[in-house]
């Protein structure tokens, strides 16, 4: 019932995460339609030809077209040392450290949720079948969502484990985008690092920051931009009750 799937994989895993990645133009194969990571997860491919990447805990990623905001106020304020550029919604404030239950399970908070895409995002299946960090070619970017311990499609939600929880115990997700602008080229490929990723992406609980809330210790979660805008790491905590799906954006802190 998977073989599609798993065919898929390999193929485009010669794209995203082989140890030395080519590019969709120079590949020989046909772009893949789908690509399998461990674990079950998702990501978005260049938009001229959209795919999405099965990830570790059922996830999965999207690859697309890198964006740049080039509007005035994001020009006049960038400068070169990294930092976070945007804080997420008020709307999505999240607890850091987990917090409540949600069918007797404990609802993970934004650290479990950074840990759980992190983790994801560094095991996809290569070519020969084995695992290896996701790679994220120059002028694309990945895009995953994370609801729960176990994101696999067809699941009942009583056997998922944990659920994402934002402020009030409200079940939500966080949508992450890694999004690298760097100028086209392998070299200028970013391959994912689990440790350096969870880094990055916890600036924004970060409690000397403006996206941390000292008075219930929670977060907007955000965006932490590197290399001059040129890499951007990106967090927004969004409510399901909602049906909120904040795109991640590279504007002003809020």
């Amino acid at each position: 019932m998977y073989y599609t799937h798993l065919l898929s994989a390999a193929f485009a895993a010669v794209v995203l995460a082989s140890p030395t990645p080519q590019t969709v133009e120079s590949a020989s194969i046909d772009p893949p339609k789908e690509i399998m990571l461990k674990g079950g997860k998702a990501i978005v491919l260049p938009s001229h030809e959209k795919r999405d990447i099965q990830l570790a805990g059922g996830s999965w990623a999207k690859v697309s077209d890198a964006q740049d905001d080039d509007s005035l106020a994001v020009r006049l304020t960038k400068r070169g040392a990294d930092k976070i550029s945007s804080c997420g919604p008020k709307s999505g404030w999240i607890p850091v450290e987990d917090r409540g239950e949600y069918m007797y399970q404990a609802m993970w908070g934004y650290r479990s949720a950074v840990s759980a895409f992190c983790s994801r995002v560094s095991n996809a299946m290569n070519v020969d079948g084995s695992f290896g960090p996701l790679v994220v070619a120059a002028q694309s970017r990945i895009s995953v969502t994370i609801r729960w311990q176990d994101d696999s499609q067809n699941v009942k939600d009583d056997l998922r484990g944990n659920r994402v929880g934002l402020k009030g115990e409200q079940p939500g997700h966080v949508e992450f985008e890694v999004n690298n602008k760097r100028d086209k080229g392998a070299s200028n490929d970013y391959t994912m690092n689990e440790e350096n990723c969870k880094t990055y992406l916890m600036h924004m609980a970060a409690t000397n920051q403006g996206c941390y809330g000292p008075n219930n210790r929670d977060t907007k979660g955000g965006t932490w931009q590197m290399e001059d805008n040129k890499l951007t790491f990106h967090a927004l905590p969004a409510s399901d009750a909602e049906d909120v799906n904040t795109p991640p954006h590279d504007g002003l802190r809020a």
